[in-house]
């Protein structure tokens, strides 16, 4: 083939041995819109004849250049091992038929197994506030009806200087400090003890999906008259039911608990360290006897 002399070189167009197959076609792909006669800057039949044939040779040495693939040979399959034949003279033990009573006492198996806790809630620092507030309207709430005791903030303090309103023991106050739900009921773990006669206790509203609790946002305080050292009160059906607590698990609705600790100091004492001294001089300090 004559080569005319205006011809570009081919290591100037980038059409040289040791270019890789995809190269090769980038190359020529980026020539091609380059010279090609009918949309090319530089359009000519000729140069464009040129480049398909330095292509064509050296597609020809990379198919010629390359091993020829070798088809995959097949694995073996591997032999089973012999199986050892079961000895005629040995007695097979006879099966106790299953009887009502055993299918009873069958165990349960992992799958089916019921667990001990199905989730659990701590109680964020908004959520303690909240029901902190709670538990100061349910004692002004409790002064007022019980006591005769003013809302008013100066009015108490003047009825506190005049001697009209003696020192009374506080309600026992109670906030917990998480939530757990398990296949028997919805326990509240609260880290104080109760007091002898009326205690008043914040319970968070709750909802749930599936395992998971969620708290609403809304706080009810329950009041209700312990026995000193008691650890343990199952809330009623019927004060549970209208305070939004119908948490469900396996179609049933969970009862309510409240897990205390026996020995623990109680949140009542809070109420004398508030920066406004809302209560001062109504309650008796702690472990005193009005």
């Amino acid at each position: 083939m004559t080569v005319r002399q205006d011809f570009p070189e081919a290591r100037d167009l980038g059409l040289v041995p040791g270019l890789s197959r995809a190269e090769l076609q980038r190359v020529y792909r980026q020539l091609a819109r380059e010279y090609h006669p009918d949309g090319g800057r530089s359009g000519s039949a000729e140069i464009m004849l040129y480049i398909n044939t330095l292509h064509d040779r050296l597609k020809q040495s990379l198919e010629v250049g390359e091993p020829p693939s070798r088809p995959a040979q097949p694995t073996p399959p591997t032999p089973a091992p012999p199986r050892t034949p079961k000895p005629a003279n040995r007695p097979e033990k006879p099966r106790p038929a299953r009887t009502p009573a055993m299918e009873r006492t069958a165990p349960r198996s992992r799958e089916t197994a019921i667990p001990d806790s199905l989730g659990e809630l701590s109680l964020t620092r908004q959520a303690r506030e909240l029901m902190s507030a709670a538990l100061i309207e349910a004692v002004d709430a409790w002064l007022v009806c019980n006591r005769g005791v003013p809302r008013n903030a100066l009015r108490r303090r003047m009825l506190v200087r005049l001697g009209r309103i003696g020192p009374v023991s506080c309600p026992g106050l109670h906030m917990p400090e998480r939530v757990s739900m398990v296949p028997r009921a919805l326990r509240f773990h609260f880290r104080s003890s109760p007091v002898e006669g009326l205690n008043l206790v914040a319970l968070p509203a709750l909802s749930n999906e599936g395992i998971c609790l969620h708290p609403t946002g809304e706080v009810s305080v329950l009041e209700e008259a312990f026995i000193a050292g008691q650890d343990r009160f199952s809330v009623e059906a019927g004060w549970a039911s209208a305070h939004g607590f119908n948490l469900a698990y396996a179609g049933r609705v969970l009862p309510v608990e409240l897990l205390f600790r026996p020995g623990e100091s109680d949140f009542s004492a809070s109420l004398f360290r508030l920066p406004n001294q809302r209560f001062r001089g109504v309650f008796s300090p702690p472990g005193s006897t009005p």
